[in-house]
Parts: C-alpha cells; sequence; structure tokens
C-alpha cells in the first residue's frame, strides 16, 4: 500500500521521522549509483510540510532526540554509500534543527562538492549561513564575519543553486528573501556604528549593544587584514594603523558600556570600560563610566581614583568633580 499524506496524522513526531530517516536509508541502499530525486508528489509535499512542523518543535528533549536519531540514520547511510548528496542535505536539516549550524553547514558544502548542480545542498548552505548571522552564540568578537557579510554569501549560494535549477521555488523565494533583507543591513563598521546610535536614542540597549558588537568584529577583521576604512567608506591599506584602530575601539566599548550602564548592567558595564581603557588609557568618558560602575559596587577608594583621574584630563568636569566629593564621604563613611 502506498503512503498517503494522511498516513502522518497517526505518527508521533519521533515515529514521523525515524520513518523518513529509515526509508532514506533503505532508499540509498536500493540506489546505489543513482541519487537524484525524483519530482515531489502531492504526498510528498505533504509529507515534508508535516515534518517541517514536526521539526519546529524541536526544543523538547523528545524532538531533540528523534533529530538524532535521523542523524545517525543518515549516518549509517553514509558509510554504504558516500557519494550520495541527497543524504547528506538530508543530515544537514537534520543537524539545522538541533542548531547544529557548523555541522549543517559542512554537510551541505559536501553535498555540493559531489555535486555542483545540487540546487537542494546550495539552498541548505543558504540556511545556515543566514541562521549563524541571527544566532547569539555568534555575539563574541572573535567571530570573523558580519551579519551583511553571512547573508552575501547566502545569497551567492543560492544564485548558483538558482541557476542550475531556476524552477525551484524554495530557493528563489529564499533568494528574494535575503536580497531584501541585505538592503537594509549596515555593510561596514561606520553604518553599524551609526546605527547603534540610533537604537541608543531611541532606548533600544539591547539592540544598540548587538550591532557595536557587530562593529567590533568588523574593526577586528579590517585591521587584521592591514585595512583602514576611512568614515566616506573608502579603504585604505596601512601598515600601521594601530593608533587609529585604538581609538576606534575605545569608542565602541565605551558607546556598548554606557548601554549596559541604562540597562543597569553594570558589571558588562564595567568590563568594556577596562578594554577601553586598555587601548586608551587617559580616555576621560573611559574612567568617569568605570568610576560610577566602580562607585555602585561600593569600592569607594577606586572609584576617587578614577575620577580624580579624569579630573586631571579634563579640569573643568563637573561630572568628574561631584564623584570625588562623593567618593570622599563615602569612602570615609565606609571607613567608621
Amino acid at each position: 500500500m502506498r503512503f498517503r499524506a494522511h498516513h502522518l496524522f497517526f505518527f508521533s513526531p519521533s515515529r514521523l521521522f525515524l520513518f523518513l530517516s529509515v526509508k532514506a536509508l533503505s532508499n540509498s541502499r536500493l540506489r546505489k549509483r543513482t541519487y537524484l530525486e525524483p519530482p515531489l508528489s502531492t504526498d510528498d509535499g505533504c509529507i515534508i510540510a508535516v515534518l517541517s512542523l514536526s521539526l519546529s518543535l524541536s526544543l523538547s528533549a523528545r524532538a531533540c532526540a528523534c533529530a538524532q536519531q535521523a542523524i545517525e540514520k543518515y549516518t549509517e547511510s553514509i558509510r554504504l554509500d558516500d557519494t550520495n548528496p541527497a543524504v547528506y542535505t538530508n543530515r544537514a536539516a537534520a543537524h539545522f534543527n538541533l542548531k547544529h549550524f557548523s555541522q549543517a553547514l559542512l554537510d551541505s558544502e559536501t553535498s555540493t562538492t559531489l555535486d555542483e548542480k545540487w540546487t537542494k545542498g546550495y539552498y541548505r548552505k543558504a540556511r545556515c549561513l543566514h541562521a549563524m548571522s541571527d544566532n547569539s552564540s555568534n555575539s563574541s568578537t572573535t567571530t570573523k564575519k558580519n551579519k551583511y557579510e553571512n547573508v552575501q554569501e547566502a545569497i551567492e549560494a543560492l544564485r548558483i543553486g538558482v541557476r542550475y535549477d531556476p524552477t525551484n521555488a524554495q530557493a528563489n523565494a529564499f533568494l528574494r528573501e535575503l536580497e531584501l533583507e541585505s538592503l537594509s543591513l549596515p555593510k561596514d563598521y561606520f553604518e553599524m556604528k551609526a546605527r547603534a546610535k540610533e537604537m541608543f536614542r531611541g532606548g533600544k540597549f539591547e539592540d544598540a549593544i548587538q550591532m557595536y558588537g557587530e562593529a567590533l568584529r568588523d574593526e577586528e577583521k579590517r585591521r587584521e587584514r592591514g585595512e583602514v576604512l576611512e568614515s566616506s567608506g573608502a579603504t585604505t591599506a596601512s601598515n600601521n594603523n594601530n593608533s587609529i584602530s585604538n581609538s576606534l575601539r575605545a569608542t565602541l566599548f565605551l558607546n556598548r558600556a554606557e548601554c549596559y550602564r541604562q540597562m543597569g548592567q553594570m558589571q558588562e558595564c564595567e568590563k568594556d570600560c577596562e578594554e577601553a581603557l586598555q587601548l586608551d588609557p587617559q580616555n576621560e568618558k573611559g574612567l568617569l563610566r568605570r568610576a560610577l560602575c566602580r562607585e555602585h559596587f561600593e569600592r569607594f577608594d577606586e572609584a576617587l581614583e578614577d575620577f580624580e583621574s579624569a579630573k586631571r584630563s579634563s579640569p573643568s568636569s563637573l561630572l568628574a568633580s561631584s564623584g570625588i566629593e562623593r567618593c570622599k564621604k563615602l569612602a570615609a563613611a565606609a571607613r567608621e
């Protein structure tokens, strides 16, 4: 009896995933050298739609276990035949739903290496790149690509895939979506800094923090390439751009520190001030903001030291003067 779409409603999500995984494994054994997938029937389309709905619940332990079982089945299939790109893209989908984006990306790229005309592989790759650009774990300053660059790479992958299969509705729709999204993304750290300032003025402190992080990553990447990006957007090469880079990074850290301060996250604020002062030890804003953090944590002697350093840098600073007076009184009261 042919499997019909309405039969899916008798399956739990875990049994559904396992059924499709076993089906993929058996197909791989039967089609040792043939991997081109037949056109989707209406029932097949319904199966995929219901599977996608089931995978959207992957945050539950049960769904995660299902995806892991599918990965194991696809891995077994690959051991039997490692030349089938369809199995790699299927395993990539399972990894994707577990948010294992790096593994999913690797499987997607392997599938297009096996068959450069495998459009589904380019589609999966684009999905991974887009998800990695949005993933919160991608926010550390060690990441070498900003969101705009990830989206551009995803667009490039989709364009290759669509060139081989112009009628692929899924790939074409995602390509149009990303092309539209890319128009609104900041391209470099000057645009990111300007966007973050707008977010700060609008009270969107969390968004501003994320954008300043993007700007820091972009600046670090360009610095490693020996590039200096001018405010006009022009890029020039320089063998000695440390002073420019340090000044810019200090500003970015201090702006993000102020976002943290506005949100009451004083520990994070102090960390960013420390980063800025390592780059620019006499930065007045850095000294003042770190002093406010230290005062908040009742480390009055340390706060007083920062206020006094800021006062020496800017004798007319009212914030430094009031901070000195305040911390002297608080420090004396604490010693009593």
